[in-house]
């Protein structure tokens, strides 16, 4: 048993020794995207206004920023910038200078220090005319939302409505649980806890445990971001290897038949929950997606 442990304990180090991939920016930031609805065909260049004036790398141009902002756009591109630059907002919002022509991805993603609450402005520079939507607020640390322009002959008027794909993150969800819960069940079985009563409770444990460990995970991430994702997922780990350690021995207490030690049950919750831990890490690494 302890060299079965060594070893599983050399792994994870070994695991824990390749760095996992890191952003030079002190890690991810907030981002909000918009898909936009009914306006195939158009051309048109999308903003987001801010009541600030400045927050992070952005802020309103002054007539320096205005006339640097020539370099490296197409005439079309810098007419398009002026004419957002120049955007006088009745409630006070602003341009930071982040921009994009969404004629063909329909899609605008600001990824970097978004405003907290913001306006689109849209331009059209065929019909050469301005359009504001609502005031909007980013409701989650990646935050998604689509657009519908509406209008007769011109675009008038812009609806906005949140757009998260939760039926994405709920199989995301669904596959973190079934991955950690299977690497902490062969855990069981290289540890030898293959006594049926026993081994059906770490089942139902590991189940119940992993249901809970990855919705506050989700909560978390959704909120805060990975981030507070992974400040939570230590601590929630340490929580769930103590609660597991004390079931499980209290479980062979009660049940005669069971032979494992309360030695080599702790042993396990400690192997398994950070096989597992590190696990998550490495899966956040190779497939961001499912997190």
């Amino acid at each position: 048993m302890k060299k079965l442990a060594g070893i599983l304990l050399c792994a994870i180090l070994v695991t824990l020794a390749f760095p996992l991939a890191a952003s030079a920016d002190m890690g991810p930031k907030p981002s909000v995207v918009v898909d936009f609805k009914d306006l195939e065909g158009e051309r048109f260049y999308v903003t987001m206004l801010a009541q600030e004036m400045q927050y992070g790398p952005h802020s309103v141009p002054d007539a320096a920023a205005i006339r640097d902002a020539q370099e490296g756009k197409t005439p079309e591109e810098y007419a398009a910038y002026l004419k957002l630059a120049q955007y006088e907002d009745a409630d006070g919002y602003h341009f930071w200078q982040v921009y994009s022509d969404c004629s063909e991805a329909k899609r605008f993603v600001w990824g970097y220090y978004p405003p907290e609450r913001f306006k689109l402005l849209l331009y059209f520079p065929e019909a050469d005319r301005l359009l504001a939507g609502p005031v909007s607020e980013r409701y989650a640390f990646d935050s998604y939302f689509t657009a519908t322009v509406t209008g007769a002959d011109a675009p008038a008027a812009i609806r906005m409505e949140t757009s998260y794909d939760y039926r994405s993150e709920a199989i995301f969800f669904a596959a973190r649980v079934v991955l950690t819960l299977l690497a902490e069940l062969g855990i069981a079985l290289l540890f030898g806890l293959r006594e049926k009563k026993l081994f059906g409770f770490i089942v139902c444990i590991n189940m119940l445990t992993q249901l809970a460990l990855n919705l506050a995970l989700s909560v978390a991430n959704y909120r805060g971001g990975p981030q507070a994702f992974g400040g939570f997922y230590v601590l929630l780990e340490l929580g769930i290897l103590l609660a597991e350690g004390l079931l499980y021995t209290a479980c062979a207490r009660r049940h005669a038949q069971i032979k494992a030690t309360p030695k080599r049950l702790w042993l396990y919750a400690a192997a398994a929950n950070l096989f597992s831990f590190v696990l998550g890490l490495r899966l956040a690494d190779w497939i961001p997606a499912i997190f």
